[in-house]
This record gives structure tokens, C-alpha cells and sequence, in this order.
């Protein structure tokens, strides 16, 4: 089970590259633990990956990519998602629809 399968908001971009190198003075600790654990060239990478494929792919959101991403690893993962309105349970489902391909994964995996 994937715990915190959307970053806790990383991939909706609320922790941006410029907070991550100098936090605001007014983000609360759970803001700046979210840098600590999420903020990273690699994740900052994945996120840009995530937005350009999910444009690419007929306006998918970045949240959207990393939730099919999941969706279609070869292990069993069932990813749990909090969901707090109609309008972000609608974009889970959204991203069911989204089919990646074997490169689009190396991709997000930064293995390309």
C-alpha cells in the first residue's frame, strides 16, 4: 500500500525548486518538513517530467501522472489517496484513464 501516493501535495506544486532552496519566513513546520523529505533535484525532476508528459499526454495534471505512475508498476500497489473535494477525487479518477508507456515510466524513474 502506497502511503502519501501524491506527495502530500508536491506534485500539485505547492512546494516549488525556489522554496525548497529558501523557504518563505511565513511556511509553518509541516510545509518546511514537506521540503525535508520531498524537496530534491530528483523530485524537482520528476515534478517538471510529470507536468511536460501530462500536457503531452491531452492535459493531464502532474498529480494525475504520478498517480497512473503508481498504477502501473509491475508490483501489486495500491495506492491510498485523501481526496478533501469533489474536484480532486474527480482528478484521481482522471487518472485511471491515463496509459503510460514502458519509456513514459523510465522517464518518471529518471532511467532514461
Amino acid at each position: 500500500i502506497s502511503w502519501s501516493s501524491q506527495g502530500r501535495g508536491f506534485f500539485v506544486g505547492r512546494y516549488t525548486r525556489d522554496m525548497w532552496h529558501s523557504p518563505p519566513p511565513d511556511l509553518d513546520g509541516f510545509g518546511r518538513q514537506m521540503l525535508r523529505l520531498y524537496g530534491s533535484d530528483d523530485n524537482y525532476s520528476r515534478l517538471q517530467r510529470a507536468e511536460t508528459l501530462g500536457r503531452e499526454s491531452g492535459g493531464y495534471t502532474a498529480m494525475e501522472v504520478g498517480l497512473a505512475w503508481l498504477l502501473h508498476r509491475d508490483l501489486p500497489i495500491i495506492p491510498i489517496v485523501g481526496p478533501k473535494a469533489p474536484d480532486e477525487m474527480a482528478s484521481c479518477i482522471n487518472a485511471l484513464s491515463l496509459e503510460l508507456t514502458d519509456e513514459d515510466v523510465l522517464s518518471l524513474d529518471l532511467r532514461d
